[in-house]
């Protein structure tokens, strides 16, 4: 059963080829590589595209690396997290089941309540979840 909001057949998206869903424990373990490719990919699945970066008035702003914008785009979609980082900000898997559920509200509605001494699960949940309804491995 699709979800209600997925009323299209499941969207192709070009596939990273060093991620798996059993990379969810890499992905625990602050593997910065696999983080940084379900992110992006979910970005460009998205469509949030880099000119609207172009458009910043901010000096500062404009010398930031792409790997600094990237983290502001996740602060900005994920305000109810403190994430500051690629690695340890990442290894409950919570803050991966809340920018999944960010991007198609309802597939990880309960990722606030997951149990932290169960990373690896939390992850996969997640990362199970971006797979089967939004076509992100």
């Amino acid at each position: 059963m699709r979800a209600p909001w997925a009323a299209s057949p499941r969207p192709t998206c070009p596939g990273l080829p060093f991620l798996s869903l059993t990379d969810s424990k890499a992905i625990v373990d602050g593997n910065l590589k696999l983080i940084l490719g379900l992110i992006w990919t979910l970005i460009l699945h998205y469509s949030i595209s880099m000119p609207m970066w172009d458009e910043e008035e901010d000096e500062e702003a404009k010398k930031q690396t792409p790997k600094q914008r990237l983290l502001g785009w996740i602060q900005n979609k994920l305000p109810q997290l403190p994430i500051t980082n690629f690695s340890r900000d990442w290894q409950s898997g919570r803050a991966l089941g809340a920018l999944v559920d960010s991007c198609a509200p309802g597939l990880c509605p309960d990722w606030d309540s997951w149990d932290a001494s169960k990373p690896v699960n939390n992850a996969r949940e997640a990362m199970q979840q971006a797979d089967d309804w939004l076509g992100i491995p």
